[in-house]
């Protein structure tokens, strides 16, 4: 059945997929202690699932050509409905999970990364809370701060530990985290798990667009006209600094509906972006705005039948029907 309507997706319809984290499931840190709070996406073999599975139904374009064809309402090309592949954060398994796939299967991307990771000079909070959780010694602080009983279930200790600092404050969380996590500590994770300006200066894949992801990966719902203005300039200048290319798309941190509530689009076009996506769910069509694209996010949870579904449509169609 899905795949069925798959075939049948309208050419007017532009699917965008967000990925994070792509692991081998041979790595020593993707074992079941090992925890990422919901940035793994899928292992390397099921992306590699995913591309055959996309190649199929679909034609994977470059971001841009997705945005281009809904601003100018062109359908797409070439016999199958356009699809775009972004991932978002800049995990160090890109380099060697998703680029060699990449250039083996002639297929385009788009990599978003937020510059204050790169420079070291902005570290989101999620980071401090991912670096806290992974290291025994900050792990066994965080129970004892947050009076938290042990159990032999890691995991769940973990999701438990993650869910009570959600709900704090921002800067009561900031402040417990950098209390027990030591720099070395932070920036060791950091080194590991995220790419650096140097990784990103020589990425030399031709199928690779690196675009922005703002600077420190802020809550945008938060921020005023001056300060989200110099969010969408300085990562844009400093990725342009590494790459020597122009950046011409960015992806909204968090991605919702409601960090774009209180933006006038035209702030991104005037910061010198051509294409903003968010994470607000469904498949893009000519009513959309370039400015303003969704994505389909792909979580640890998904299977093939789950993206199929996604993809489909029939999830936009059923959402239409409840809201009226």
């Amino acid at each position: 059945m899905l795949d069925s309507s798959l075939s049948k997706l309208k050419k007017s319809c532009f699917p965008i997929l967000a990925y994070h984290r792509i692991i081998d499931e041979n790595d020593e840190d993707s074992n079941e202690n090992f925890y990422y709070d919901g940035t793994v996406s899928c292992t390397v073999k099921d992306f590699e699932s995913h591309i055959f599975f996309l190649k199929k139904y679909f034609r994977i374009v470059p971001l841009s050509e997705v945005a281009d064809h809904i601003a100018n309402c062109k359908i797409s090309e070439g016999g199958k409905p356009f699809v775009a592949i972004t991932f978002d954060d800049g995990y160090k398994s890109l380099i060697s999970n998703v680029i060699p796939l990449v250039d083996k299967s002639n297929i385009p991307c788009t990599f978003f990364l937020p510059t204050g990771i790169l420079s070291g000079d902005a570290i989101p909070l999620y980071i401090y809370i991912e670096a806290a959780l992974n290291n025994k010694d900050s792990f066994e602080m965080l129970l004892n701060e947050l009076h938290i009983t042990k159990s032999k279930n890691h995991l769940l200790l973990k999701r438990s530990i993650t869910s009570i600092l959600a709900s704090n404050n921002q800067g009561k969380t900031r402040s417990l985290v950098e209390k027990i996590l030591n720099v070395n500590m932070l920036f060791g994770y950091i080194e590991r798990n995220f790419l650096s300006a140097e990784d990103v200066r020589h990425i030399s894949s031709p199928f690779i667009e690196v675009a922005s992801h703002s600077h420190s990966h802020a809550d945008f719902s938060m921020l005023g006209k001056d300060e989200i203005k110099k969010e969408l300039t300085h990562s844009r200048e400093y990725l342009e600094s590494v790459t020597s290319k122009k950046v011409l798309s960015f992806a909204m941190p968090f991605g919702g509906e409601k960090y774009f509530r209180n933006i006038n689009a035209q702030v991104f076009s005037s910061s010198g972006y051509e294409n903003t996506c968010s994470t607000v769910f469904g498949l893009n069509t000519f009513s959309d705005s370039r400015l303003m694209l969704k994505r389909i996010v792909v979580n640890e949870f998904d299977t093939l039948q789950s993206i199929k579904l996604k993809l489909s449509g029939y999830l936009d169609r059923m959402a239409k029907r409840i809201n009226g």
